[in-house]
């Protein structure tokens, strides 16, 4: 990718649906090549909304650009092509089997430069993908025969397999276990340290933290901060953006851990709210 091409720039963005503006002229700094930022915030923040509106899924008002292509002046194939969006969930009742799933989503945008794939090279770099991820034995599956987890794998595999220049995971940790879940998130990383550029949506502020140099905490539609994690997650912050008393320290490994000692309580106090007393660990 040339120089003009390494940053996403997200800039006076607002995105929502009919009748219900949720994303509010939101600028988010330029994020660089070979970046990892992990979107977090509450439950109905507009997280996904924002992923899904910068996918070019959803109508956004605003500069979304990638380089200098941008979202309002690019075809839908072409955005697909550098920008892949992973979704919470395949869509259910899907008869196709793992492997022709992936292979689909490398069809629906072959690549721009040379001639079209061959179908047993579209097949090659699918399998290839599928065995990236640890579910190549899954191939010949069919898509709703397999759990939530499997389901959540071959959608990452449907993601990458494109190789975009920019890869957006909505929550691509939630169906699955400690083990896939690591798995995924160093597939993440490592694309990130190869040049793409990494927007996570995580629940899990310890693992946002863990593997987000970048981290972009959304509230109510809006920034409510961003930049390094261990700037970032404070015990200020978490009181205002997710209502909670909470410590922010480092475990054994240097990691940061969250420990929730409780609620506050907005509504016992006009100036801030009541907290509940600390529980020891």
């Amino acid at each position: 990718m040339s120089a003009d091409a390494a940053t996403f720039r997200i800039t006076d963005v607002s995105i929502g649906y009919p009748g219900r503006p949720v994303i509010d002229r939101l600028s988010l700094a330029p994020l660089p090549l070979a970046s990892m930022t992990t979107l977090v915030g509450p439950n109905a923040a507009g997280k996904s909304t924002l992923l899904r509106g910068v996918a070019g899924l959803l109508p956004a008002r605003g500069d979304v650009r990638l380089g200098n292509l941008t979202l309002s002046g690019a075809t839908r194939g072409a955005w697909a092509r550098r920008v892949g969006f992973m979704p919470q969930s395949l869509p259910a009742g899907a008869r196709l089997l793992a492997l022709e799933a992936v292979v689909a989503a490398l069809a629906a945008s072959p690549p721009e430069d040379g001639p079209p794939l061959s179908q047993p090279a579209l097949r090659a770099r699918a399998m290839a993908t599928l065995e990236r991820l640890g579910v190549g034995g899954l191939a010949l599956e069919p898509l709703d025969a397999l759990s939530g987890g499997q389901r959540q794998l071959v959608a990452l595999a449907q993601a990458i397999v494109r190789r975009p220049a920019a890869l957006l995971l909505d929550e691509p940790t939630s169906a699955l276990d400690l083990r896939h879940q690591e798995q995924v998130m160093r597939v993440a990383r490592d694309l990130a340290a190869s040049g793409v550029i990494v927007v996570v949506v995580l629940h899990d502020l310890a693992l946002a933290a863990r593997w987000g140099n970048h981290m972009v905490v959304l509230n109510q539609g809006k920034l409510a901060a961003e930049g390094p994690p261990d700037e970032v997650l404070t015990p200020a912050l978490l009181a205002e953006v997710y209502g909670v008393d909470a410590r922010v320290e480092l475990c054994s490994a240097g990691r940061l851990q969250i420990m929730v000692d409780g609620v506050i309580d907005r509504a016992a106090s006009p100036s801030g709210g009541m907290r509940r007393p600390l529980r020891p660990c």
